[in-house]
């Protein structure tokens, strides 16, 4: 809800940006992490009472799935441009992609090239997006 207001989310997207901001970079920087924390601790809190169990390593293998689904949202890898509702698009078409393949029945290597394609794809549409500006 924070980054439904203009300011903040500007503030926010500077730090990112690695410029400075009006509101004090380091207290704005504190709270920005703060706020990450409270909400993996939150996400950690969902896992355990689906899963009735704490498991650090849930989520090993899906490294890949998380930098393709941001990137494909509009996220840059240089950091300072993204949003959240590109994220979830994102995670979305991830999960159609990785869905699709697994019941076509096509082995996991090539649903890792496929995503991979994918990234690759993304990252060009990227730098040609920087280009332009």
């Amino acid at each position: 809800m924070l980054f439904i207001n203009p300011m903040w989310d500007n503030e926010s997207q500077r730090i990112g940006k690695q410029k400075c901001t009006p509101l004090g970079y380091r207290l704005h920087k504190i709270f920005i992490y703060a706020l990450a924390g409270l909400l993996f601790g939150l996400a950690g809190m969902m896992q355990l009472s689906r899963l009735t169990q704490g498991d650090p390593s849930g989520a090993n293998g899906l490294e890949l799935d998380i930098i393709a689904a941001v990137v494909i949202g509009g996220a840059s890898l240089n950091g300072g441009v993204g949003s959240i509702p590109g994220a979830l698009i994102g995670a979305l078409i991830m999960a159609v992609l990785r869905n699709g393949t697994s019941q076509m029945g096509w082995p996991t290597y090539v649903q890792q090239i496929i995503i991979g394609l994918v990234i690759i794809m993304a990252v060009g549409l990227d730098k040609l997006r920087q280009k332009t500006r």
